[in-house]
């Protein structure tokens, strides 16, 4: 399992998978049938995860780093797809604290510590 604290939990939308956020810079990706680890997604850089959660196809995985970044992976092969944000500008660098994908998939929205969101596209 993870080395730190899980700070979100969220089923995929056919309810397969579970993906989990961690404050020891990981993803990961949970059989919900089994419990095993399917898949674990990380990347030097980014800090802990505040939130992680799958597009509607659940072709993708979006994550809230603490480094300001948010990260986009391939679901399927865990392959790092975009890193958006990577110097954490639009908000002096504060952490995010929540990343979303909209509903058609096209953008994204962010939250931050500086009591900020933008939205984004992708």
């Amino acid at each position: 399992g993870h080395s730190a604290d899980v700070m979100s939990a969220v089923f995929s939308f056919d309810r397969s998978s579970v993906l989990t956020a961690s404050e020891d810079g990981t993803a990961r990706i949970w059989s919900a049938s089994t419990g095993e680890c399917i898949m674990t997604l990380s990347q030097q850089g980014c800090g802990g995860l505040a939130s992680a959660v799958f597009s509607a196809d659940g072709s993708l995985v979006l994550a809230a780093c603490d480094s300001g970044a948010a990260k986009i992976w391939n679901a399927a092969t865990g392959e790092e797809m975009r890193k958006l944000l990577e110097d954490g500008s639009w908000c002096l660098g504060d952490p995010l604290i929540s990343a979303v994908f909209s509903a058609h998939g096209s953008s994204i929205l962010t939250a931050a510590g500086c009591d900020g969101a933008k939205v984004f596209s992708i």
